[in-house]
């Protein structure tokens, strides 16, 4: 029994070593992008932005971020070496990569939705919605936009899918200020539902379902490489993971996070950070001498 007890722990400890994804926050209340290690260690990425909004990462490592105050989609290298990526756009506001490496962007009060090339070159992919916001891209490519309707009117809120292979319809209605959306690798479509402090659910067939509640005003959902819900409750401050039971704690509280996004690193690359070095050579110390025991 307590070869198996210390077995769990030790597997429970590789894990939480393991988590080496990097999470970048944008904070519309400080104009700064946030990084953050998986344990919780906080970095200031880049400052001095005007209204820090939709986040993304491409396959680079480069961020992405839509500032909504200047109507530019800004570049930053992993060493946050800022470049100007697109310029011109009517208040920027959700991104998202596809699997061919267009950068979709949502222009909230123009009502159109962009595609950019690796090189900028930009191109309109939608028009005339109703206050596009969030952004997400299927395994397949096709692309899933919210848009707020009237945002006045509760439960106007709707999540359009365009289809790979062309064609528009409507994925989900009935919401309420729907806004940032992310993929699980099951499929499955999750939305930060605004106005009703929820956080959605949708199978690949449309079906809903209420995945969390009793949030302040959820604006984005991003997941990490073990599959733990990231989201920004942008009214609290907090920034809250669930893992894949819907269990919530609280990861960060900040002035006013808006997006995010995952630069997501697979478990068999990660580095174990320094804190956990002690403990896992202990626990590794510990282990052989158990076998040593049994063995003896």
């Amino acid at each position: 029994m307590a070869k198996r007890i210390g077995l769990v722990f030790f597997s429970i400890l590789i894990a939480s070593a393991l988590r080496a994804d990097t999470i970048y926050v944008s904070d519309a209340g400080s104009a700064t992008i946030y990084q953050y290690t998986s344990q919780g260690s906080r970095t200031t990425f880049a400052t001095g932005l005007s209204l820090p909004l939709g986040l993304a990462v491409d396959s680079n490592g480069n961020v992405f971020e839509a500032d909504g105050g200047t109507g530019t989609i800004n570049e930053f290298s992993a060493l946050a070496i800022q470049s100007t990526f697109a310029t011109g756009l009517n208040e920027p506001y959700g991104l998202a990569f596809g699997p061919s490496g267009l950068l979709y962007e949502a222009d909230d009060t123009g009502g159109g939705v962009f595609d950019f090339t690796p090189a900028g070159v930009e191109k309109r992919f939608a028009n005339e919605l109703p206050f596009p916001t969030g952004i997400a891209v299927d395994a397949s490519g096709n692309v899933y936009i919210s848009a707020l309707g009237a945002p006045t009117t509760s439960g106007s809120g709707l999540i359009y899918k365009y289809a790979s292979v062309g064609g528009r319809t409507v994925f989900a209605s009935g919401l309420d200020l729907p806004g940032g959306m992310a993929f699980n690798t099951s499929g499955d479509l999750f939305e930060a539902d605004f106005g009703s402090g929820s956080i959605y659910e949708f199978t690949p067939g449309g079906i809903r379902s209420t995945f969390a509640t009793g949030l302040t005003s959820p604006v984005d959902v991003a997941f990490d490489s073990l599959g733990n819900l990231y989201v920004t409750d942008s009214n609290s401050g907090n920034i809250y993971e669930f893992d894949k039971s819907g269990q919530r704690s609280l990861f960060a509280t900040e002035t006013r996070p808006t997006f995010l996004t995952i630069a997501q690193t697979p478990v068999s690359t990660a580095v174990p950070e320094p804190r956990y070095l002690a403990p896992l050579a202990i626990c590794a110390g510990i282990f052989i001498v158990m076998r040593r025991r049994k063995h003896a």
